[in-house]
């Protein structure tokens, strides 16, 4: 067995260790005491550790609109009206432990690309797959608008704290206001 660190207890009995040993993935570790006269103890149950650090990746093709749409549910066609809000679903390819909506962006190619407000952001997962939810007020829009979302790095982060990089550009996701 390798060595990755050493640490000492404190009076509770709790330790903890940095260690740059681990590359990514699982590992299994276990304990050994030693005590002030040099005695080492049997080593402790095995534990898993699993070192991430990959960042959580966007998934344009599994986002609802669609990338590219150019219908969006819900949405009337008629020339003149829309709804007041179309839902927007991001989804990323793993769990996400935290989201700061202040970094998603809808902006309106067809208005100087003015941005657009957003609802509230949520997170909702679904197995190995998160999906960040929100709106976006159609009053600054017309029909057949041109919609594009950017997020700035940092806008999701895993549970480990891997964050997000930034979407930038105007066709890395996009969609039309029909």
């Amino acid at each position: 067995a390798t060595q990755v660190g050493t640490a000492t207890a404190n009076g509770a009995g709790n330790y903890s260790i940095t260690s740059s040993a681990l590359s990514a993935g699982s590992h299994n570790l276990t304990v050994k005491a030693t005590d002030a006269a040099g005695n080492v103890g049997v080593a402790s149950a095995t534990t898993v550790v699993t070192i991430d650090t990959t960042a959580p990746v966007f998934n344009a093709a599994g986002s609802v609109p669609a990338d590219n749409a150019t219908t969006i549910a819900g949405e009337s066609d008629n020339g003149t009206a829309n709804v007041a809000n179309v839902s927007v679903t991001l989804q990323f390819d793993s769990p996400l432990g935290s989201v700061d909506g202040s970094k998603l962006h809808f902006f309106n190619a067809n208005n100087g690309f003015a941005e657009v407000a957003h609802g509230a952001v949520t997170l909702a997962v679904a197995g190995t797959t998160t999906f960040v939810t929100t709106t976006f007020a159609t009053a600054a829009t017309a029909d057949n608008d041109h919609i594009i979302v950017n997020f700035d790095a940092g806008f999701v982060a895993d549970a480990a704290g891997n964050q997000t990089v930034a979407l930038t550009g105007f066709t890395a996701y996009d969609f039309y206001n029909n």
